[in-house]
């Protein structure tokens, strides 16, 4: 997977969910929590964050040996030190 810098820079700046209310650009801090907590409720879903999923995201792309930094990437990570908790098959 190859990316040119100059390709990709700023294109990550809007935001991916639209809000609810018009006018509104952004979500609030915790709306995407909500809404999951609610649907999670809703369907009798076993519990789980939006933090769930990411990691899971994270753990699925490793899996698939997608190289770290573009796992960091994905996850908007500057550090690579976070990913230290995911483990590597050799």
């Amino acid at each position: 997977m190859e990316a040119s810098a100059e390709g990709w820079q700023g294109k990550n700046d809007r935001p991916v969910f639209a809000g609810r209310f018009e006018g509104v650009k952004t979500l609030a801090r915790h709306s995407l929590s909500h809404a999951v907590r609610r649907i999670v409720k809703d369907k009798k879903l076993a519990k789980f964050t939006p933090h769930d999923l990411r990691r899971t995201g994270a753990t699925l792309a490793q899996s698939l040996r997608v190289p770290r930094d573009n796992v960091k990437a994905l996850l908007n990570h500057r550090d690579i030190r976070p990913l230290a908790h995911v483990p590597r098959e050799a």
